[in-house]
């Protein structure tokens, strides 16, 4: 896994800076309702677009998991329960399996003897 990051990694790693050094020239960005307008590299415009993207898409992709979450914290919990119900359970069989070891017996009865 670690090798396939770095697959992943360093192609994206080099396009990206390509990318930031042909796409120098300024941009103005006009920051509507506040009245400002800023002059910022295209790369960097693009850069900060595609990252605003990427928040946004982890925050829908989060909200929509909450339900996949919640089953899965529901499990845990009963999982849980289960697991200290069945622990509980085993030591009382082990303590009446003890138990029973440990009664005294009753006397075997002796065959009977023939006398003459």
């Amino acid at each position: 896994m670690k090798h396939f990051s770095w697959i992943l990694t360093l192609p994206l790693t080099i396009a990206i800076v390509v990318f930031s050094v042909n796409n120098i020239t300024s941009m103005p960005i006009d920051l509507w309702p506040f009245g400002i307008i800023v002059e910022w590299p295209t790369y960097l415009v693009v850069l900060l677009a595609v990252v605003i993207g990427f928040a946004c898409g982890a925050v829908a992709m989060w909200f929509s998991a909450g339900r996949s979450r919640r089953e899965a914290r529901r499990q845990r919990t009963e999982v849980q329960r289960l697991s200290r119900e069945l622990e509980s359970l085993r030591r009382a069989t082990e303590t009446a399996r003890t138990a029973d070891r440990m009664a005294v017996p009753a006397t075997p009865k002796l065959p009977a003897t023939v006398s003459d």
